[in-house]
């Protein structure tokens, strides 16, 4: 199940349980309209607590639609993803590494931080690192 909605900072996205192929593709249309009707400089938090990992044939869904947002949205600014799963972690830092995000890619561990919501907000909103403990798969770019 998903749910992208319109927020004072972009998009808030909502990712539980199980995404199917079907919803994938679905996703991937929404996410992509919902990223172009973004006319100013915007961020995303995606809130993923309940969210069952994905499937390999749903990950490559995923990785086209965030391509084509990354591609076709030069004015995403942040992105926050909180989660609490160890697998869910480490496909968003696969993702990462793939779409060459990690300068603007925070992921931030509910079961770390009883602040989670505040920190994703400061990312999102300011700029503001998250106590980052964790190293990501590629340096940030120069």
């Amino acid at each position: 199940m998903y749910k992208i909605e319109k927020s004072a900072y972009g998009l808030k996205i909502t990712l539980s349980e199980i995404l199917s192929s079907e919803e994938a593709l679905q996703y991937k249309a929404e996410l992509i309209k919902a990223a172009l009707e973004q006319k100013q400089t915007y961020s995303v938090i995606f809130y993923t607590q309940i969210l069952i990992p994905f499937n390999p044939e749903v990950m490559k869904v995923l990785e086209e639609a965030y391509a084509a947002v990354i591609n076709s949205t030069p004015n995403l600014c942040r992105v926050a993803v909180i989660t609490k799963s160890p697998v869910v972690k480490d496909q968003t830092r696969r993702l990462q590494h793939y779409l060459q995000v990690s300068d603007i890619v925070r992921i931030i561990d509910v079961s770390k931080y009883a602040d989670w919501e505040k920190k994703a907000l400061d990312w999102v909103l300011s700029g503001v690192e998250p106590e980052v403990d964790e190293p990501t798969l590629v340096t940030t770019k120069k």
